[in-house]
Protein backbone atom coordinates (compact mmCIF):
# COMPACT_ATOMS: atom_id res chain seq x y z
CA UNK A 1 0.00 0.00 0.00
CA UNK A 2 1.28 3.37 -1.00
CA UNK A 3 2.31 5.41 1.50
CA UNK A 4 0.48 8.04 1.47
CA UNK A 5 -2.87 5.60 1.82
CA UNK A 6 -1.31 4.27 5.11
CA UNK A 7 -1.03 7.96 6.43
CA UNK A 8 -4.55 8.76 5.50
CA UNK A 9 -5.88 5.16 7.40
CA UNK A 10 -4.28 6.50 10.02
CA UNK A 11 -5.20 10.19 10.83
CA UNK A 12 -8.09 11.33 13.31
CA UNK A 13 -11.79 11.20 12.36
CA UNK A 14 -14.33 13.52 13.45
CA UNK A 15 -17.94 13.01 14.31
CA UNK A 16 -21.15 14.63 15.88
CA UNK A 17 -23.15 12.13 16.99
CA UNK A 18 -25.83 12.20 19.93
CA UNK A 19 -25.95 9.65 23.35
CA UNK A 20 -29.81 8.50 22.73
CA UNK A 21 -32.27 7.72 26.28
CA UNK A 22 -29.94 4.49 27.29
CA UNK A 23 -26.74 6.22 26.82
CA UNK A 24 -26.17 4.05 23.60
CA UNK A 25 -23.58 6.03 20.99
CA UNK A 26 -22.71 4.99 16.90
CA UNK A 27 -21.23 6.44 14.30
CA UNK A 28 -21.58 3.72 11.68
CA UNK A 29 -18.72 5.37 9.17
CA UNK A 30 -16.69 6.12 11.93
CA UNK A 31 -16.67 2.46 13.69
CA UNK A 32 -16.23 0.73 9.85
CA UNK A 33 -13.39 2.82 10.35
CA UNK A 34 -12.06 1.28 13.03
CA UNK A 35 -12.90 -2.35 12.01
CA UNK A 36 -15.90 -2.14 14.92
CA UNK A 37 -18.55 -4.15 13.73
CA UNK A 38 -21.38 -6.03 15.72
CA UNK A 39 -19.85 -7.83 18.79
CA UNK A 40 -16.29 -6.20 19.20
CA UNK A 41 -15.27 -6.04 22.65
CA UNK A 42 -14.21 -2.38 23.69
CA UNK A 43 -12.95 -0.89 27.39
CA UNK A 44 -14.64 2.31 28.33
CA UNK A 45 -13.00 4.69 30.31
CA UNK A 46 -12.35 7.91 30.78
CA UNK A 47 -9.47 11.09 29.87
CA UNK A 48 -7.94 13.80 32.13
CA UNK A 49 -10.85 16.24 31.61
CA UNK A 50 -13.48 14.06 31.85
CA UNK A 51 -13.62 12.99 28.36
CA UNK A 52 -15.15 9.26 27.87
CA UNK A 53 -12.69 7.20 26.05
CA UNK A 54 -13.72 3.83 24.45
CA UNK A 55 -10.85 1.52 22.94
CA UNK A 56 -10.75 -1.78 21.29
CA UNK A 57 -10.19 -4.75 23.71
CA UNK A 58 -10.28 -8.11 23.35
CA UNK A 59 -10.36 -8.00 27.53
CA UNK A 60 -13.21 -5.62 27.04
CA UNK A 61 -16.27 -5.45 29.57
CA UNK A 62 -18.30 -4.03 26.68
CA UNK A 63 -19.80 -5.40 23.39
CA UNK A 64 -20.83 -3.47 20.74
CA UNK A 65 -24.32 -4.19 20.28
CA UNK A 66 -26.11 -5.71 17.36
CA UNK A 67 -26.80 -2.30 15.54
CA UNK A 68 -23.30 -1.59 16.32
CA UNK A 69 -23.70 0.98 19.29
CA UNK A 70 -21.21 1.27 22.09
CA UNK A 71 -23.49 1.69 25.29
CA UNK A 72 -21.93 3.93 27.71
CA UNK A 73 -22.64 3.58 31.42
CA UNK A 74 -25.08 5.70 33.30
CA UNK A 75 -22.58 6.29 36.09
CA UNK A 76 -19.87 7.18 34.31
CA UNK A 77 -22.12 9.67 31.59
CA UNK A 78 -23.24 11.00 34.68
CA UNK A 79 -19.71 11.60 36.15
CA UNK A 80 -18.20 13.04 33.37
CA UNK A 81 -21.68 15.57 32.68
CA UNK A 82 -23.28 13.49 29.83
CA UNK A 83 -27.06 13.82 29.70
CA UNK A 84 -28.99 11.06 27.00
CA UNK A 85 -30.06 13.61 24.27
CA UNK A 86 -26.36 15.19 24.12
CA UNK A 87 -24.44 15.98 21.34
CA UNK A 88 -20.85 14.97 21.45
CA UNK A 89 -17.99 15.47 19.08
CA UNK A 90 -16.56 11.96 18.46
CA UNK A 91 -12.89 11.68 17.71
CA UNK A 92 -11.78 8.75 16.42
CA UNK A 93 -8.02 7.13 16.84
CA UNK A 94 -7.19 4.68 13.87
CA UNK A 95 -3.86 4.48 15.53
CA UNK A 96 -5.43 3.08 18.68
CA UNK A 97 -8.86 1.42 17.55
CA UNK A 98 -10.78 4.39 19.84
CA UNK A 99 -12.79 6.95 19.79
CA UNK A 100 -13.20 9.91 22.29
CA UNK A 101 -15.82 11.28 23.11
CA UNK A 102 -16.08 15.34 24.00
CA UNK A 103 -18.67 17.31 25.21
CA UNK A 104 -19.62 19.77 22.17
CA UNK A 105 -18.79 22.68 24.36
CA UNK A 106 -15.16 21.56 23.41
CA UNK A 107 -15.23 23.23 20.45
CA UNK A 108 -15.77 27.04 22.12
CA UNK A 109 -13.12 26.69 23.25
CA UNK A 110 -10.95 25.36 20.31
CA UNK A 111 -12.78 27.74 17.73
CA UNK A 112 -12.64 31.32 16.69
CA UNK A 113 -15.26 33.80 18.50
CA UNK A 114 -18.17 33.59 16.14
CA UNK A 115 -19.22 37.07 17.30
CA UNK A 116 -16.19 38.59 16.66
CA UNK A 117 -16.10 36.81 12.75
CA UNK A 118 -19.74 37.70 12.22
CA UNK A 119 -18.85 41.71 13.55
CA UNK A 120 -16.06 41.69 11.16
CA UNK A 121 -17.50 39.86 8.36
CA UNK A 122 -16.61 42.08 4.68
CA UNK A 123 -18.13 41.11 1.22
CA UNK A 124 -15.71 38.72 -0.21
CA UNK A 125 -12.87 39.92 -1.84
CA UNK A 126 -12.71 43.20 0.32
CA UNK A 127 -9.08 42.68 2.00
CA UNK A 128 -9.45 42.69 5.68
CA UNK A 129 -8.77 46.69 6.52
CA UNK A 130 -9.82 48.05 2.99
CA UNK A 131 -11.39 51.80 3.90
CA UNK A 132 -14.59 50.77 2.12
CA UNK A 133 -15.95 47.58 2.81
CA UNK A 134 -19.06 48.35 0.98
CA UNK A 135 -16.77 48.65 -2.41
CA UNK A 136 -15.18 45.11 -3.48
CA UNK A 137 -12.06 44.97 -5.50
CA UNK A 138 -13.10 44.85 -9.48
CA UNK A 139 -12.10 42.03 -11.59
CA UNK A 140 -9.24 44.13 -12.79
CA UNK A 141 -7.34 45.02 -9.69
CA UNK A 142 -6.93 41.55 -8.41
CA UNK A 143 -6.45 40.44 -11.90
CA UNK A 144 -8.61 37.43 -12.30
CA UNK A 145 -11.96 37.03 -14.00
CA UNK A 146 -13.73 35.88 -10.80
CA UNK A 147 -16.82 38.15 -9.87
CA UNK A 148 -16.37 40.51 -7.93
CA UNK A 149 -17.79 38.84 -4.95
CA UNK A 150 -14.97 36.26 -5.17
CA UNK A 151 -17.94 33.22 -5.13
CA UNK A 152 -17.17 32.65 -8.65
CA UNK A 153 -19.55 31.49 -11.73
CA UNK A 154 -22.07 29.92 -8.62
CA UNK A 155 -22.61 33.22 -6.73
CA UNK A 156 -23.73 33.23 -3.55
CA UNK A 157 -26.35 29.96 -3.98
CA UNK A 158 -26.14 27.59 -1.52
CA UNK A 159 -27.81 23.82 -1.53
CA UNK A 160 -29.66 24.01 1.48
CA UNK A 161 -30.90 19.97 1.24
CA UNK A 162 -26.67 19.27 1.12
CA UNK A 163 -26.19 19.52 5.24
CA UNK A 164 -24.07 16.94 6.81
CA UNK A 165 -24.24 15.17 10.47
CA UNK A 166 -22.19 12.77 11.70
CA UNK A 167 -20.35 12.71 8.62
CA UNK A 168 -23.60 11.38 6.47
CA UNK A 169 -25.65 13.22 3.84
CA UNK A 170 -29.22 13.15 5.20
Amino acid sequence: MPAQQRKNRQRRRYAVALLDSAGRLTDQHLFSQLGWTPGTRVKIGVGDGHEIVVRRDEQGGSVLTSRNMVLVPAPLRHWCGYDAGDPVLVVAVPSMSAVVLHPIETLDQALPDPTRIVEMMRPAGVPPGHADPTQAISADDRGDDELTTGLGAHGGDVDEDASVVGGDRE
